[in-house]
């Protein structure tokens, strides 16, 4: 799908004066758009992915020169960013950062509240989302309750993708303090 686009997107903006054959600029144009398409829908940036092919090689290259697996500290010693980026680097190989698929495991936790407690959270996220300014309403009720993603949020609200995902953010913030400070409510009656 993402390939058509690209193609639609070619001859659209192809100029027959220019001395390129179409199907060499049609070509950039798919590649292109299948690239940024791959890219939006990736969970790391771009710097991420950069240092994690730097992890790798350095501890690729360590090992063959050292004959065994070299220790974090080696690895380190030969890399230009931060341990912490190493710690973060490590735990992407080992797969730490992901969490685990379990079954059920969002019915044990809707179990574990009561009924009333359900009907009050839903009412809180209500009131919450009506006292949201208009724009984080909207981002929230696209995002959420018509599963769009950022991108095509930015084109309905008409703001780039980077505010778009500011203002969810700071929504979140609001809703969350608005959230706990009506558990500490409940709490104190």
């Amino acid at each position: 799908m993402v390939g058509v686009i690209g193609l639609i997107d070619a001859l659209n903006k192809y100029k027959k004066d220019k001395k390129n054959q179409f199907k060499t600029y049609a070509e950039f144009r798919i590649r292109g758009e299948i690239v940024d398409e791959l890219r939006k829908q990736d969970w790391m940036t771009r710097s991420e992915r950069n240092k994690q092919k730097q992890y790798l090689s350095a501890k690729k290259n360590l090992t063959i020169e050292l004959g065994r697996s070299p220790t974090s500290k080696e690895i380190e010693n030969v890399l230009p960013f931060k341990s912490k980026d190493m710690i973060r680097m490590e735990q992407y190989e080992s797969g730490e950062t992901i969490k685990q698929y379990v079954e059920g495991e969002t019915l044990s936790l809707r179990d574990s509240i009561s009924e009333f407690e359900e009907y009050s959270l839903k009412k809180t996220l209500s009131v919450v989302l009506d006292e949201l300014p208009r724009t984080m309403r909207i981002i929230i009720q696209l995002k959420y309750y018509e599963d769009l993603n950022f991108y095509d949020i930015s084109k309905v609200v008409n703001l780039s993708e980077g505010r778009i995902c500011q203002l969810h953010a700071e929504a979140l913030t609001l809703i969350k303090d608005h959230c706990d400070k009506e558990k500490i409510d409940i709490l104190a009656a």
